[in-house]
C-alpha cells in the first residue's frame, strides 16, 4: 500500500473498528487529547469575579447576633471615624435597622489593611 493511499485512509477514516490502524489513530486523537494541556501552558488562570471580590460575607450567631466579613474595597480609606459610619452603612444595607458593637480591621502580614469584620446585633 502505498504512502498516499495510506494517508488517505487515515484522513477519511477507512479502517475497520478494531484492526490495528483503528487502533492508532484513537491511541493518537486521546493522546493528543491529554498530552496537550501538559505541554501548552496557555496562563489562564481562574479570575474571581470584580462583584465577588466586594462581596459582604455574613456570619449569624448562635446568641442571635451578626459578624460581616467586609473586603476593604467596599470602604473609603480614611481615619477610624470616618471608616467606621462607612462600615455601619454597608451593615445595614444588608440587614437593616442594626445596632454596630465592634469593628475590627483584618490585616494581611505586611499590615495592609484587607478587609473589616463588623459585629452587629438587632
Amino acid at each position: 500500500m502505498g504512502l498516499g493511499r495510506t494517508l488517505k485512509s487515515y484522513v477519511f477514516w477507512t479502517y475497520e473498528r478494531g484492526s490495528i490502524p483503528y487502533d492508532i489513530m484513537v491511541t493518537l486523537i486521546l493522546a493528543f487529547i491529554f498530552v496537550t494541556p501538559h505541554l501548552w501552558h496557555y496562563g489562564d488562570q481562574p479570575q474571581l469575579p470584580q462583584q465577588t471580590r466586594r462581596s459582604i460575607v455574613v456570619h449569624a450567631q448562635a446568641n442571635g447576633s451578626l459578624v460581616f466579613d467586609i473586603p476593604a474595597s467596599r470602604v473609603t480609606a480614611g481615619p477610624s471615624n470616618f471608616v467606621q459610619p462607612q462600615l455601619a452603612e454597608a451593615v445595614r444595607e444588608i440587614s437593616g435597622s442594626v445596632t454596630v458593637d465592634r469593628v475590627v480591621a483584618v490585616k494581611d502580614s505586611t499590615g495592609h489593611v484587607t478587609g473589616y469584620k463588623v459585629w452587629a446585633h438587632h
